[in-house]
């Protein structure tokens, strides 16, 4: 009787810490719109909340070093929930090893790196998108780190003269300024519009692809200028649709 009760109680156990590490989040209303893009710092560990009055964190993100092995000195980021979570962007750092081969080459390392698409924004948290497969929400709350509400705000934070850079924080951007500052935007099967659903003016197939920049936004619909045939045009292209993204986006060359 003892031994049956005490595999009733490991049985519950088991079953409570596996509720506990497989936290389900809301997921985002059907055709929701969205802000900006949230980056976070690799260095303190993320609480993500279920809900904003939540006082406990559905999961948490940490960003752990690796410290033996082929990808010895790289930083990997690791969910307490759920580590196939796939938001806007994520990957690990580069290695030691790895690091030592592009600085050899003329590049660089490259660091680790963690971004949410923001849904909304109040003055004590941040509304995400946690994974842009399966649509689910989650909250963000700003008192766990410093925010800094534009890319250039970040730069200018740091110290230049003794290199030293900020721990710790949010950077905010709008998709607009976040999409006119970056490396690189490329469509594929995509349609070029003279105005927001308006006339077509250039369309490309699976296999072709065009590279854009961006002028302005609205709603869901982005103002590029493009290149054909060594001229520079002007259109409109829907950058979302049934709120999943149509474009790629390459924040610098070495992603």
């Amino acid at each position: 009787m003892k031994k049956t009760l005490n595999v009733i109680i490991y049985l519950l156990i088991l079953n409570f810490a596996s509720c506990q590490n497989n936290t389900r989040f809301n997921k985002a209303e059907k055709d929701f719109t969205e802000i900006g893009v949230l980056d976070i710092s690799p260095d303190k560990s993320l609480k993500i909340f279920k809900n904003p009055e939540d006082s406990r964190e559905a999961t948490k993100i940490t960003f752990d070093k690796v410290y033996f092995g082929k990808n010895s000195g790289s930083i990997e980021i690791n969910s307490s929930s759920d580590n196939n979570l796939k938001p806007f962007t994520i990957h690990s750092s580069t290695s030691d090893s790895e690091s030592k081969h592009l600085t050899n080459t003329g590049l660089g390392p490259v660091g680790a790196a963690l971004m949410f698409r923001v849904i909304a924004e109040t003055p004590t948290y941040f509304k995400v998108l946690m994974d842009d497969n399966t649509q689910e929400i989650g909250y963000i709350k700003k008192d766990e780190r410093k925010t800094f509400n534009s890319k250039n705000a970040y730069f200018s934070s740091i110290d230049q003269r003794n290199n030293i850079h900020p721990s710790n924080y949010f950077v905010f951007e709008t998709w607009l300024d976040y999409m006119k500052r970056v490396e690189y935007i490329n469509a594929t099967n995509f349609e070029i519009f003279d105005k927001i659903n308006g006339k077509i003016i250039k369309k490309g197939s699976k296999s072709e692809s065009v590279r854009i920049s961006v002028i302005n936004r609205k709603g869901d619909w982005i103002q590029v200028n493009y290149n054909e045939l060594l001229k520079n045009k002007t259109g409109w292209l829907q950058w979302r649709k049934n709120s999943k993204l149509t474009i790629e986006i390459t924040e610098n060359l070495m992603e």
